[in-house]
């Protein structure tokens, strides 16, 4: 019968889909070899080094389960590994829920069962960008750098939770906004005492909640605009 001495990762969500690897020996590709989780299976393993096996786990409850390794589909290991199935992180929002695409927005988000695991990522897009936690269940991150257009935003213990097969259109979305250029403006100048209306042309004049499209004057504070298309914006100097 086979033997067992290790498995990797020794965790991943409840959904499924997890890649582990298995090491024991002795591992042959001459014999039908399996992973039996819990009481499913034996699932089929396939064979990456003469001590190292692959299986992708099985959806299951969130709970620790006994895994065991079989040839022929028949014989059994005599032990066991345990691996432990977790309830995967439900995001319920994501703040702010927009940013640039040359990355470095600050992200905080927040939902449910983050505090598995002692350093929690954030999954954006593809990418996964280690982060600490701020409270329970609370997270920040910093967004790399992504083309514009809408991504998925998650929580990940690592590489092995990704995003769940089918699942790919759920959780919370954040939307990479291309800068905004600013073209030319109306009237070109002002008094020094301030108080003109200016007319701002440019392009991705985007704005997507009150106030966050800024107008700066050089090194004054910024000032609100009021925008009027993705071309057009007023302010007041």
């Amino acid at each position: 019968s086979p033997e067992v001495a290790g498995l990797n990762p020794v965790a991943a969500p409840a959904v499924g889909g997890a890649v582990v690897t298995i090491m024991g020996t002795p591992f042959s590709e001459d014999v039908p070899l399996g992973c039996r989780v819990g009481t499913i299976g034996p699932i089929l393993a396939m064979v990456i080094a003469p001590s190292e096996a692959a299986c992708i786990m099985p959806s299951h409850i969130p709970e620790f389960v006994p895994v065991f390794m079989s040839h022929n589909i028949r014989e059994l290991s005599e032990h066991a590994l345990t691996f432990q199935y977790r309830a995967p992180a439900v995001i319920d929002a994501v703040t702010p829920e927009q940013g640039l695409t040359g990355g470095g927005t600050l992200v905080t988000v927040t939902g449910a069962y983050f505090e598995q695991t002692d350093r929690p990522y954030c999954r954006i897009g593809a990418e996964l960008i280690p982060t600490d936690g701020l409270a329970p269940n609370v997270i920040v991150c910093s967004t790399p750098p992504m083309p514009p257009g809408f991504v998925q935003v998650g929580v990940a213990d690592g590489p092995e939770d990704g995003i769940p097969e089918g699942k790919e259109h759920e959780g919370a979305w954040f939307l990479y906004q291309v800068p905004a250029v600013t073209i030319a403006t109306n009237p070109p100048m002002g008094g020094p005492g301030g108080g003109a209306l200016v007319r701002v042309v440019g392009t991705e004049l985007i704005s997507f909640e009150p106030s966050s499209l800024l107008c700066h004057f050089g090194s004054s504070d910024p000032a609100s605009s009021q925008l009027l298309s993705s071309v057009l914006a007023v302010c007041e100097s």
